[in-house]
């Protein structure tokens, strides 16, 4: 029997790191192999409508062909100006993050949807709310953390730490995954050296490097089948 897909929890070292782009590969890697997948965004700082050109759903509405012409707020629960962690730009707007209503959410899409691809805001210990960080969000939605981390200098430290915090949380993550976006120009070698690293003192797969891409509606295979094999 087929072991139950996972729902991932996409989350960074750090902000800016390449999420949105790791989500919208695996979205496409899981249409091609005939799943329904269904992207989520609960929390989205920095975006006053999750329309805006800003607006990390959208970039995933935009370059996925099975959502052309749908509503990227469908995927969306908390869209916040102030780009800032969740609780700080949350209290700016007046409101108060809720974990429930997001934990109610994607209950109401797992019913239709597999895997659930959840992207996080900020790192692991970016607050949520008075009570809750981004690894207790991780933890309430029974979700499978995937660390997304760049593939720079200074990243073994950044990739540890948050591989340590989620093992320490309870909610150790499937694997981490380097995004090499061509502005750092990191050689191979010094990538395949933080690579070993992790793996050797972090006891965590690094499951691909996802390098530049030119067309997000065409890119590299590889980097499809890398991902898929992270769920099958």
């Amino acid at each position: 029997m087929a072991k139950p897909l996972p729902d991932l929890f996409l989350i960074g070292t750090d902000r800016r790191v390449g999420k949105s782009v790791v989500a919208l590969l695996m979205m496409q890697a899981c249409f091609d192999l005939g799943m329904m997948p269904f992207y989520f965004k609960p929390i989205q700082t920095g975006c006053t409508d999750p329309a805006d050109s800003c607006s990390d759903a959208r970039f995933i509405y935009d370059f996925t062909r099975e959502l052309a012409g749908n509503d990227p707020g469908e995927s969306m629960t908390y869209c916040l100006s102030a780009a800032k962690a969740p609780f700080f730009a949350a209290r700016d707007s007046g409101q108060e993050i809720d974990p429930e209503r997001i934990a109610h959410r994607i209950k109401a899409k797992r019913s239709r949807h597999t895997p659930i691809i959840v992207e996080g805001t900020d790192g692991v210990l970016a607050p949520v709310s008075e009570t809750l960080m981004m690894v207790d969000l991780i933890a309430l939605l029974d979700c499978q953390p995937l660390v997304v981390a760049r593939a720079c200098r200074g990243t073994i430290n950044h990739t540890l730490m948050t591989v340590a915090t989620l093992k320490d949380h309870g909610v150790p993550p499937l694997g981490v995954v380097f995004v090499n976006d061509g502005r750092v120009g990191l050689p191979d070698d010094q990538i395949a050296e933080n690579w070993a690293a992790v793996e050797m003192f972090g006891g965590v797969d690094v499951a691909a490097v996802i390098g530049p891409i030119a067309d997000f509606n065409a890119p590299d295979p590889a980097y499809h089948q890398s991902l898929a094999d992270i769920l099958v």
